[in-house]
């Protein structure tokens, strides 16, 4: 891939096909669409910017690029999208072929031009809107954060302030005498003319009787405008003083209600009031809201604690009474921000919803930015916030005021972009009937954008027929053009044109090309923007058997295998990774809803289609990075089988950093040896991934959350989630200072034998009988499937996950893994540096076999003089220890739970009751206790013995919890009861760290 990467790096673009399939049948056959990733204004160094307007085609408006035909003697060129011929005009009259202009240079494919005299007369304009119905501690934290971010803002941009709770609050900041404000009602919908009455804007000048008012130049005196929006450098002390002066919402709330919070009309308020003084300005409004809108027309929830907001299984079955209501009037909303070209970001901070899934619209189609975070003093908001005004080496360049339009060869058509732009609605031939997301137009509004925001484009051929050969090898390319005409940071506007060429091919023998240009990373990024955004349109839609379907026909379709024969199935390395991409996603956030709220699933979207392929590649597969005595820091197996004891495990999800202590490394850490210095190797070791983590975070918008754990810790969830769960308590061995994942999932190898054989019999069996042989060789029941000749649902269980080879050469950048034949198995992989090989996971014909017997009798206890005598006289203790070992529980909390029900709850009964109810607390307990016992069967596959667990614990109860805990100690292969010990930390051996290599 590190071809498409050099591809990206000339021109800020990345398509899934680079051979691009010649015909509508062809593409169709493909899977992935034709497609392509683009980052408008990508920086590139070595770009030219020339002080010259473009020389534009007549007929098609297409620039003149490298790939026109230019007769030099007759000074002409031909526009290689229509085949116009064009006259160059008279400053171009010394072109010649040894002095050409720039944008002729074949290298120059992406140049941009920039027009003297188009700079902007206004400076940029940021409305602060802010939530006060928040606590006094969230407060405190949001003014700090602004405070800090107003010292940041250019001297010469514009700053107003907005403030909302029960009631809006537009505040005066020009009238320096007193605070002043303007307060609107939070259930009323404010239109612009009332705005621009109740606000005093015709006062000292009449109101225009005809025409749109819209800023000083069309009805509106400077002066008025000045009163509400001021240079930083005039109004900071203004606006501090109000910030310090800022209270908490005073309207009292009763306890079985929620804060009244009037997000909407807000919002409205700010669109209105920079609507009406700087329209076409690329003004921002920065909404920072702490809590679910309740009032107004935007609200997602009523003031009654008793009504839950809204759920995914709310919105599945449509009983989310608000949400539509609230959809709607953000659409209306993002139409009017899009018009008057203003942006809208979103920086939402609390431990409930706010209401990100209705304001998505909003954001996305004026291209905002949106930070998600659980307070405002957590540093994912704060750390953000100075990120989008510091203008330091890792600024954002934030640009506004964009327009985006293509041009393309005849034979395709534009279904639609996936990103943060909208619609301008500029209809023509290119425009497709298909439309995929924002359609049927071929030029796009952007009124934020930055260096990073990636559009998603999806074309589609319409050519029908195969040409002849000799008119396929002599007009066998396809032409696009992309125009971003936009605002610079420095106020300059600027035309960026990125024109691009592609081979196309069809008919027999046209497979192998189809491969050769396959970008992999691009087809799962597009593939994951596509099925979000089918699973948001799409009301039974489902994802993962659509998403099974597509890898299923583009192995069939690009394996190489004989018939019938599944372990002679193998693809290219150009498409060898791709299932594992697919699979991912399956299990990624953007389809896996579960666990997650709307506002979460729709923030993870957002961000998904504004970033670049590489960060969206680690959004879908995480990067792990290993950490030890042995080796250089070196990417490790995206596996449970990567955990070890004496080792460091660096996981960037993107949202998520996670930095994993092996348990060794976290006991030497808390006995402090990294301070002394006779053990400065093992403090670099822990500095490393630190400092890798900071590298990381500094480079990335939103800032990621970083947490840092130690294995068996409860934070080490955010790095169990996301592994392969190749061990687990089914698996026959347990490797020791590694760690097992409490789930049910298949591993990767059961994944790849149903793949290999559903793609080699999907050519000669109709779905159903796919379908069923699937369904039969998982134990999974039976689901009927539509129509024949279809390719089956790859695997009817969600819970599918396999683990993924991550190879990175640089520490914060995505490089793709080695080449992984897909007939080979997670267990035939490489194991990470000093580690074992996972154990494999146990066959399903062994978790399906006869029960064992128990190593000992339920009144074996005196085999164990130890076991049984502290289960004798603390046996509250001894079951912890066994709940502890099962991954169920903790130690404490297992052994004061048993205490409660066993001892406290006993006596209590017998004092009471005198005796009568003696038996109802062990009722109580045996039903508590039982469950930990079946468990310990299920790990093991044991008897149900000597009688069912429930009656075993209520006749038995002391001679069960012994018994449960010789089974621990035996099926664990050690010959001494290690948990009745205290656990002694060895200091690490005197060493060096060795070199990186990365």
């Amino acid at each position: 891939m590190a071809e498409f990467m050099e591809l990206e790096g000339q021109d800020g673009v990345r398509m899934a096909w680079n051979v691009v399939p010649g015909t509508k049948q062809e593409a169709s056959n493909c899977v992935v669409p034709v497609s392509a990733i683009y980052t408008p204004i990508k920086p590139f160094p070595n770009m030219p910017v020339l002080p010259y307007a473009p020389l534009r085609c007549r007929n098609c408006r297409s620039v003149l690029n490298p790939f026109s035909i230019v007769d030099f003697a007759a000074k002409i060129w031909i526009c290689p999208f229509c085949f116009q011929r064009n006259h160059f005009p008279p400053h171009y009259a010394s072109i010649s072929d040894e002095n050409l202009p720039a944008e002729l240079f074949p290298q120059y494919t992406t140049i941009e031009y920039q027009s003297p005299g188009e700079a902007s007369s206004l400076p940029p304009v940021f409305m602060f809107v802010l939530d006060t119905s928040i606590i006094e501690e969230e407060m405190a934290f949001l003014k700090s954060s602004l405070s800090q971010a107003i010292g940041l803002l250019p001297d010469n941009s514009l700053v107003g302030l907005i403030t909302f709770g029960t009631l809006v609050h537009v505040h005066e900041l020009g009238f320096g005498a007193i605070p002043k404000t303007y307060v609107f009602k939070g259930s009323k919908d404010v239109s612009k003319d009332q705005l621009l009455e109740q606000m005093s804007f015709f006062l000292n000048k009449p109101k225009p009787t005809t025409g749109v008012i819209a800023g000083a130049r069309d009805g509106l005196s400077s002066e008025s405008i000045a009163r509400f929006l001021l240079p930083a450098s005039e109004c900071e002390f203004a606006l501090n003083s109000v910030l310090e002066e800022l209270q908490k919402d005073p309207w009292p709330i009763p306890a079985d209600q929620r804060a009244t919070r009037c997000t909407s009309t807000a919002l409205s308020v700010a669109a209105s009031l920079l609507g009406a003084c700087v329209p076409g300005s690329g003004a921002r409004i920065m909404a920072f809201i702490g809590g679910p809108s309740t009032e107004g027309p935007g609200a997602i929830v009523s003031k009654n604690l008793s009504e839950p907001i809204r759920s995914h299984k709310d919105l599945d079955k449509d009983s989310a009474p608000h949400y539509h209501k609230a959809v709607k009037f953000y659409e209306a909303l993002a139409k009017q921000l899009v018009h008057q070209g203003h942006v809208l970001d979103l920086f939402a901070c609390a431990l409930d919803q706010v209401g990100v899934a209705e304001l998505k619209v909003a954001v996305e189609r004026t291209g905002g930015l949106v930070v998600l975070a659980e307070s405002f003093g957590h540093s994912v908001f704060k750390d953000s916030l100075r990120r989008v005004f510091q203008s330091e080496d890792k600024d954002l360049g934030i640009s506004s005021n964009g327009i985006f339009e293509i041009n393309c060869s005849k034979d395709i058509k534009v279904q639609g972009i996936l990103g943060p732009c909208a619609s301008l609605e500029k209809k023509g031939p290119l425009c497709s009937d298909t439309i995929v997301g924002q359609g049927s137009t071929s030029a796009w509004k952007m009124c934020g954008l930055d260096q990073a925001t990636s559009l998603c484009l999806i074309f589609e051929i319409v050519k029908k027929d195969i040409p002849d050969s000799t008119v396929q090898s002599s007009g066998n390319q396809f032409y696009f053009q992309f125009l971003t005409y936009y605002q610079h940071s420095t106020g300059e506007m600027r035309l960026r044109v990125t024109t691009l060429s592609r081979r196309w091919v069809a008919g027999p023998g046209s497979i192998q090309d189809l491969i050769a240009g396959f970008d992999q990373e691009a087809a799962a990024v597009v593939m994951a923007r596509f099925v979000s955004f089918k699973m948001e349109i799409e009301a039974e839609f489902d994802p993962i058997r659509w998403l099974d379907k597509a890898l299923i026909h583009i192995c069939s379709r690009f394996g190489d295998y004989q018939k019938d024969s599944p372990s002679s199935f193998s693809l290219s390395p150009r498409f060898s990774i791709f299932p594992q991409f697919m699979f991912h996603l399956r299990r990624s956030q953007f389809v896996q809803v579960f666990n997650n709220s709307p506002d979460e699933t729709a923030y993870f979207r957002m961000i998904l289609n504004r970033e670049n392929v590489a960060n969206s590649v680690v959004m879908i597969q995480p990067s792990l990075i290993s950490y030890s005595f042995q080796s250089a820091p070196e990417p490790a197996l995206l596996d449970v089988a990567a955990i070890a004891a004496d080792r460091i495990l660096l996981l960037d999800s993107y949202f998520t950093i996670v930095i994993f202590h092996g348990s060794t490394i976290a006991q030497w850490r808390k006995a402090g040896y990294h301070n002394q210095p006779e053990h400065q190797a093992f403090a670099q070791l822990l500095q490393a991934p630190r400092g890798d983590a900071d590298a990381i975070i500094k480079e990335r918008f939103p800032v990621p959350r970083l947490v840092i754990c130690d294995q068996h810790g409860s934070q080490a969830r955010f790095l169990l989630a996301k592994l392969n769960p190749s061990a687990t308590y089914n698996s026959d061995g347990h490797h020791p200072g590694g760690d097992i994942i409490f789930t049910d999932d298949v591993s990767f190898e059961v994944f790849l034998d149903h793949l290999q054989r559903l793609a080699v019999q999907t050519k000669r069996k109709n779905s159903n009988q796919c379908l069923r042989e699937a369904i039969d060789g998982l134990g999974v029941p039976s689901e009927s499937e539509g129509r024949g000749g279809e390719a089956p649902s790859l695997i009817l269980s969600e819970k599918l996950y396999f683990p993924i080879t991550i190879n990175m050469k640089g520490r914060s950048a995505y490089v793709p893994p080695p080449y992984i034949p897909l007939g080979q198995s997670d267990q035939e992989l490489p194991p990470p540096a000093g580690d074992g090989p996972a154990s494999p996971p146990q066959s399903q014909s062994q978790s399906q076999s006869q029960p064992l017997q128990w190593s000992s009798g339920i009144c074996a206890c005196c085999d164990d003089m130890q076991s049984c005598c502290i289960g004798l006289f603390f046996p509250c203790f001894l079951f912890g220890k066994n709940a502890q070992f099962m991954g169920s529980g903790t130690l404490v909390g297992s052994c004061i739970t048993h205490f409660i029900l066993w001892a406290f709850a006993n006596t209590l009964c017998c004092m009471l009751t005198q005796g009568l109810f003696l038996g109802l607390p062990g009722c109580f307990l045996s039903c508590y206790a039982c469950g930990y016992r079946r468990a310990l069967r299920a790990r093991y596959n044991l008897q149900e013995a000597p009688c069912g667990d429930l009656a075993t614990h209520f006749f038995c109860h002391l001679c069960a919890i012994c018994q449960e805990y010789r089974e621990i100690r035996e099926r664990a292969g050690d010959c001494e009861p290690p948990d009745l010990k205290l656990a002694v930390v060895t200091a690490p051996a005197v060493q060096t760290m060795e070199s990186s290599g990365l």
